[in-house]
């Protein structure tokens, strides 16, 4: 799946200020900055400004500032991720592509020799490519 960067770099600002339940603008950057899609320079606020409204645009979350304790981010309206939209299936679908890109990036597959390829992301997660399949699979360490 070919999913425009622009698109990433929202859910990946999503999925880090609901993980992270309340961040600061200097955590998100140094988040950031660790990613393949920042070219290791931090995400200037007018972007982050211009995200955000894009995000409540189009997946309908708002993204607000608690200025009364240390300008923390937080998504007020949590709750519309639990519901049954399209926007959510569309930011599940690239919040996972953006796992397995961020992961596969990240480590190294090993093969059998006869044109399998086991790549394994840490965690249990790993995806199985040969002989015409590929497979997205959990497995026990």
């Amino acid at each position: 799946m070919n999913i425009p960067l622009l698109f990433k770099q929202y859910i990946w600002l999503v999925e880090t200020i609901h993980n992270a339940k309340r961040i600061t603008m200097a955590e998100i950057n140094h988040k950031w900055v660790r990613t393949d899609m920042s070219g290791g320079v931090e995400m200037a606020r007018t972007t982050f400004f211009r995200y955000k409204e894009a995000i409540q645009d189009i997946f309908g979350l708002i993204i607000e500032c608690d200025r009364k304790n240390g300008y923390e981010y937080y998504i007020e309206n949590e709750e519309v991720l639990e519901e049954n939209t399209v926007q959510n299936w569309m930011l599940s679908t690239i919040s996972i592509s953006n796992m397995l890109n961020e992961n596969a990036s990240m480590q190294e597959g090993f093969g059998d020799g006869l044109g399998t390829k086991w790549e394994g992301f840490g965690d249990g997660f790993g995806t199985y490519q040969g002989r015409g399949c590929s497979k997205i699979g959990y497995f026990r360490s």
